[in-house]
């Protein structure tokens, strides 16, 4: 299955560099430092054109189970006041809230300052926010972790996401992406698509894509959960599974000494 299940040695070093501005065991305290207190993790999400129906509320689901409160951020969700301000729009953790924060809509480093205010102000503070983005979005304020790509496993996917890593790049990204087959049929299909937008993003662009792992398509709205049966359902939450274990192991900070 390639890459598929591997993880880089480069992103693991690149998050222990920038994890320990805004990781955490509990939220901070009053005394905490301006701008820090009850900070979570910020983890950019891009969904490439035909991942649109990426599973976050799921994925805050699976990482909650594993002792990460977590919240989704979505910094065009609008308000009945017709501004986009980012709020909550899938919450994993106990009494969550979050203030309205105005940003008038649009995208950029603007746009992404609000998104920093309204984490700030998460209380309870989770662990990590999943934050949508668009490749507008680029380039990002300092505090977002490197992004994770979710990308449809197949030809059209993988030539989507090539074209939303060079307008990152062009953007200012640099560093590690990470990657997330989406709809795949199976595991081998991701890896082999995975393979594909790996070598030609380290070949023409000078990006290493970090492997998070696939997912398969979704099961029906309407299927019955369980995930100890043999079904869809079954096969997809082991899948996520696998996805947040990749995920919690690079935004673990590594022991010091």
């Amino acid at each position: 299955m390639g890459r598929i299940a591997q993880t880089s040695g480069a992103s693991k070093q690149r998050l222990a560099e920038i994890s320990h501005h805004f990781l955490s065991e509990s939220p901070e305290g009053d005394d905490a430092p301006a701008g820090r207190k009850g900070c979570a993790a910020l983890l950019p999400v891009l969904p490439v054109p035909g991942a649109a129906d990426f599973p976050f509320t799921r994925l805050t689901q699976a990482f909650l189970a594993r002792g990460w409160p977590s919240n989704v951020l979505d910094p065009r969700r609008g308000s009945r006041d017709a501004h986009t301000h980012p709020s909550p729009s899938a919450q994993s953790h106990p009494e969550p809230s979050a203030p309205p924060a105005p940003t008038g809509g649009g995208s950029g480093p603007a746009n992404l300052t609000a998104v920093l205010d309204a984490a700030r102000d998460l209380t309870p503070a989770p662990r990590l926010c999943l934050v949508p983005l668009r490749v507008e979005d680029w380039p990002l304020p300092a505090p977002f972790l490197p992004p994770l790509l979710a990308v449809p496993a197949g030809h059209d996917g993988v030539r989507e996401a090539y074209r939303c890593l060079k307008r990152i790049v062009a953007a200012g990204h640099a560093g590690p992406v990470g990657a997330v087959m989406v709809a795949a049929p199976d595991e081998a299909s991701a890896g082999r698509h995975f393979d594909k937008l790996a070598d030609g993003a380290l070949r023409f662009l000078g990006v290493e894509v970090v492997s998070y792992g696939f997912l398969p398509a979704p099961p029906e709205p309407h299927a019955a959960v369980d995930l100890l049966a043999d079904t869809p359902d079954a096969s997809f939450g082991a899948a996520l599974e696998g996805v947040v274990r990749l995920l919690e192991a690079d935004l673990t900070p590594a022991p010091v000494g």
